[in-house]
């Protein structure tokens, strides 16, 4: 098991932030449902053949972009998801690149 999973150490707590004191709440804010959301995020990516979008995650774990997203920035430092080169247009029209799990 890795760290995104249930159960694993939490390698980010608190939760990613950049040294701001508006940073610094919303982690505080965050912590208790960080690892789960992390979890949340890469059980959609590992379940998808093709991969996800941000958006798409987004989407499927049903919560707001600004507290599923850190998530992704946060697997993606742990090494469970990559960035791909593929790409697909969001809800919004702009080009996002694909996440996947490695293999």
């Amino acid at each position: 098991m890795k760290c995104g999973m249930p159960g694993c150490p939490d390698f980010f707590d608190p939760p990613s932030r950049h040294g701001e004191e508006t940073s610094a709440a919303a982690a505080t804010a965050i912590r208790p449902d960080a690892r789960t959301i992390r979890a949340s995020a890469l059980a959609a990516i590992c379940a998808a053949p093709r991969g996800l979008t941000g958006s798409e995650v987004v989407a499927i774990v049903g919560r707001d972009p600004w507290v599923v997203r850190p998530r992704l920035t946060e697997l993606k430092i742990a090494g469970e998801i990559v960035k791909t080169a593929s790409t697909r247009k969001g809800p919004r029209g702009a080009w996002e690149y694909v996440w996947i799990r490695p293999l």
